[in-house]
């Protein structure tokens, strides 16, 4: 179905120059959208990635939109990050890989992780390393990281911070991946904002909502 009365997207230069400014320097920060519902920061990200990140042969990005989403435990957010692929039925299934692009993992060690074996940010770290050595830019944005709030595994381990640190260590300590992280601004104040280690390792930028005078131009 085509629809003749569609959104423009419109007036984000500005917003469109800082995420280019900011992909051509190498991994220092997580970069962390902020601002209010229906700000447009998921099309402002999806338009990023068409004019910026779009040569496969140098940047490998996986946007994860978790609005579209739905994960309620650990198990969830697994299968989500990890996707099955091969014929089932001409595949052994010890052989199988889950692959999103970045990261691989065969379904034993998907239990592995499960059972808390093996580490999954082990694995991921390890395919980051894998695209770096191939001089290829691993690039992992999260739309609507509030999603993954109160979600727990391996003792009661908060799956948002642990996912975070990791982030931070892929950035800041390690420089092996862009990160991006979006949310609405009350989630962003109320559970992230005060936190001062993220504070100092993220850079915020804030998405607010077109002028009116704009939005009703033409």
């Amino acid at each position: 179905m085509e629809y003749k009365n569609v959104s423009p997207f419109i007036d984000r230069d500005e917003e469109m120059s800082f995420l280019e400014n900011w992909i051509k320097v190498g991994p220092k920060q997580i970069l962390f959208l902020y601002g209010p519902k229906s700000s447009g920061k998921t099309t402002l990200l999806y338009k990023f990635i068409d004019k910026y990140m779009s040569d496969e042969t140098k940047y490998n990005v996986k946007f994860f939109n978790l609005r579209e989403i739905l994960i309620s435990n650990y198990d969830d957010f697994i299968q989500t990050f990890f996707q099955v692929v091969g014929n089932e039925e001409k595949t052994d299934k010890f052989s199988r890989e889950y692959n999103l692009k970045i990261f691989k993992l065969s379904i034993e060690n998907e239990k592995k992780i499960k059972s808390g074996q093996l580490n999954l940010f082990t694995v991921m770290k390890n395919r980051l390393q894998e695209l770096n050595d191939n001089n290829v830019q691993p690039m992992i944005i999260i739309d609507g990281l509030q999603a993954l709030d109160f979600i727990y595994f391996n003792g009661q381990r908060e799956l948002v911070k642990e996912l975070i640190n990791f982030f931070v260590a892929m950035t800041k300590e390690s420089h092996l991946c862009h990160i991006i992280l979006s949310s609405s601004d009350g989630y962003f104040i109320e559970k992230l904002y005060n936190d001062s280690k993220l504070r100092k390792t993220t850079k915020l930028y804030e998405v607010d909502y077109l002028p009116k005078k704009i939005l009703f131009t033409g």
